[in-house]
Order: C-alpha cells, then structure tokens, then sequence
C-alpha cells in the first residue's frame, strides 16, 4: 500500500481506499497472429525509429564530409556613404569574391570515409540485435500471456470448484451431517482459492499489459495535456473495455 501510495504521488502517512471490482472470468483475447505483431512491434517500437535517424544523420555526415572537400566561395556586396564634403563621390557600392581551398582537407577524405562506414556497419549489427531482442520480446510475451492465461482458468476453476464444495458443506452444518471443524477447513480452504484466483487474474492483466509494451502499442491519448484525471482514466478504460488489440491496431493504423 505504501508503494501504491508512492506511485500516485500521495503525501506520506494519506489515507486512501480501494474500489475493488468484482471479479470475472472475462480476460482480454489476442485475435492477431504471431508473425504480424512482429511487424507491429518493428514498425512502432521507438529504438527501431532512433537507429533509423541515427543511420539518417550518418549519412548526412558523409555528405558533409564530401562537401568540406569544395572550395570555400566568399560573395560580399556593400553600399557605403561618407560626409566628408571633399570626396568626389559620397557613395558608392563595393563587391568582391574570395575563393579558399584548404588542401589538408583532401588527405583527410579516407579516413573521414571509413570512419562512415565503420559507423554505418555498427548501426547496422545494432539494428539486427534490437531487430532479433524486440522479436523474442513478443514472443515471450505472448508465450507469457498464454501460460498466465492457463493458470488464471485453472485459478478460476479451483475458485468456482471450493465454493460449490463450502456450499455443500454449510448446507451439511445446517442439516447436522457436516462437523464445525470441517466447515471451517474449508472456508480456509475457500480464502485460498480466492487469494490464488486475485493473484492469478493479475498476472493475466500484466501478461496482456506485456504484449502492449512489445508492440510499441501506447493506450494513453493523442492530446494528453487536455485531459483531467477523471477523463484520462475514462478514456483508458474505455480503451481496453471496448476494443480488441486487434480493433486497436486496425484503430492505430487508421490514425
């Protein structure tokens, strides 16, 4: 509670209340294949779009590095006024032209070129690395989702199973067939089943959570610095109440 309570920024020491919300078997499904959340997750992962300007900037070095070869022109051009009364002419206009060449800058050309090069083959080993880690990061998020999935319905079964089993027996304790003892027994038994289904539901929802993140899939909206608090955490909710991630990507796309 301390650390919940830190995240949301609240004083040390406030009190706050939960709104806990009724538990459901309903868990969000993935409708997308495997192959096109890889192409999602390389069309929006933001370290994918970095390596791609940092490759832009190199080239445009490259190019700079060929222009600084060029001779250096010099255009000036001025209008000029005097008052000295004893000048012919009080104004006049001035131009002239000035070429440079520094001709170190030529024996400089090889090494300023192999420098590009070798900085454009490690950009390009980094591509393939973070191309092969965001990969496998969508696949073990979904690898993830789908043993967590598993779990929560066996989570829920468990769940249902010892509540049919407490009913028997309270209806048993009513009838004198069933002992205080074993009623009891079971009711820690229930609190438990209910603790694993709480604690199995949320690894599903951070599974799910898991596979937004390896997509590069952002749920907050466009305009964040006009929403309040209220109409953030509406709009969110709404997000994943009312679309499917596969209707979120199409929705994405479209954008």
């Amino acid at each position: 509670k301390i650390q919940l309570a830190a995240l949301m920024n609240l004083r040390p020491g406030e009190d706050y209340e939960l709104v806990i919300p009724d538990r459901t078997q309903v868990v969000n499904k993935i409708d997308i294949s495997p192959e096109i959340m890889e192409v999602l997750a390389l069309e929006n992962r933001p370290e994918i779009r970095t390596i791609s300007y940092e490759e832009r900037i190199n080239k445009k070095e490259a190019k700079a590095a060929i222009l600084d070869l060029l001779p250096g022109l010099d255009l000036n051009f001025g209008k000029n006024y005097s008052t000295n009364s004893f000048l012919f002419n009080n104004n006049w206009l001035t131009y002239g032209a000035q070429i440079s060449w520094n001709l170190l800058n030529v024996f400089k050309l090889p090494a300023k070129k192999k420098e590009g090069e070798a900085r454009a083959a490690v950009l390009e080993a980094r591509r393939l690395a973070l191309t092969m880690a965001i990969m496998t990061q969508v696949h073990v998020s979904l690898a993830q989702y789908e043993y967590s999935n598993r779990e929560y319905r066996t989570a829920a079964d468990f769940y249902l199973t010892q509540q049919k089993i407490l009913d028997q027996l309270q209806s048993g304790v009513e009838f004198n067939t069933v002992t205080e003892q074993s009623l009891i027994r079971e009711e820690m038994n229930m609190m438990v089943a209910e603790v694993k289904y709480d604690i199995a539901f949320s690894d599903v929802q951070n599974a799910y959570a898991s596979i937004f993140a390896a997509l590069g899939i952002d749920p907050l909206p466009v305009d964040v610095n006009d929403e309040t608090i209220d109409s953030l955490s509406d709009s969110i909710e709404g997000y994943f109440d009312t679309l499917s991630l596969q209707e979120q990507v199409f929705f994405m796309k479209v954008e």
